[in-house]
């Protein structure tokens, strides 16, 4: 179905199959939405364009997309556009090929913006609900709660993710886990932040001296490119500079080194100690 420039449908519920988009809507308004039984094998089975808006309900279909694509999306809200959905039953894709329900774009760091309102919805996954460049400011929240009954808030935060911190890639480091965070800079690039404190360097084992540190368990599996990033030993830190670089070559694991004498030399087991406490940023792009 397509809804020329400044139409307006009042009520609509599209059923069947579609081989691209199941509902294309350029510039108008729908009201009462309802692609509950919709099925498609493109890359969208809801497309908004220039400055137009739905107002959908019923469920969210759970997903198809391009069997050979793993770039699908039940919809795509761009710059401008804004999608509100009321009362709906969102569960997350049950198909690898479409990883999250909405994509929002955006035009530039001030906009315009592609923006989505739920109102009074279940919501079994937020973490799959959207895709965007600022989930907080893009996507807004009232009254929703997730499959379990517990409320969910208002704005969607930054995800969190557990940093593991390794000796030569073997022996893991206890820690304690100030702060990890990490966010969409755009749909392919995420920027990830920690700030961890070593509880037992010798918790799994005693690392060599020479024993290279790195950092795992990157948000997004592995990166795509080689990546530069920063930190900083904030306190504990053992004939090593302050600050340092974190680098990404391809994979999940960051690499930590810094500018010595002789060169670029990797911060080791005996630059740290129980108490050391390291912060970093890197960005990267998803592979």
């Amino acid at each position: 179905m397509k809804v020329e420039q400044r139409a307006r449908v009042d009520e609509c519920r599209v059923t069947g199959a579609s081989s691209e988009y199941g509902v294309y809507v350029d510039g108008g308004d729908v009201f009462k939405l309802d692609i509950s039984d919709l099925k498609w094998t493109g890359r969208y089975a809801l497309w908004l364009t220039d400055d137009a808006t739905a107002h959908m309900v019923g469920t969210m279909p759970l997903g198809a997309g391009r069997v050979d694509s793993d770039d699908c999306y039940t919809a795509r809200v761009d710059p401008g556009c804004h999608v509100n959905c009321q009362g709906m039953i969102i569960p997350k894709p049950d198909t690898n090929r479409v990883s999250h329900h909405f994509l929002l774009s955006r035009e530039d760091a001030n906009g315009p913006w592609g923006t989505l309102t739920c109102v009074g919805c279940m919501i079994e996954d937020v973490t799959t609900l959207a895709l965007a460049v600022n989930l907080h400011e893009q996507v807004t929240l009232f009254g929703c709660y997730d499959f379990d009954g517990n409320p969910l808030p208002n704005r969607i935060v930054p995800g969190s993710w557990t940093p593991v911190l390794k000796f030569a890639g073997d022996e893991d480091a206890t820690l304690t886990i100030n702060d990890a965070t990490y966010s969409l800079v755009d749909p392919d690039l995420v920027r990830v932040t920690g700030d961890i404190t070593i509880l037992d360097k010798d918790a799994n084992g005693t690392p060599g001296s020479t024993a290279a540190l790195s950092i795992t368990g990157l948000p997004y599996g592995d990166s795509a490119e080689y990546s530069i990033g920063w930190g900083a030993i904030i306190s504990g830190g053992v004939s090593v500079p302050d600050e340092f670089m974190a680098r990404l070559t391809g994979g999940d694991t960051i690499y930590l080194s810094y500018q010595g004498a002789a060169g670029t030399e990797k911060i080791e087991a005996s630059n740290v100690a129980d108490g050391t406490r390291i912060a970093f940023q890197i960005t990267y792009r998803r592979g």
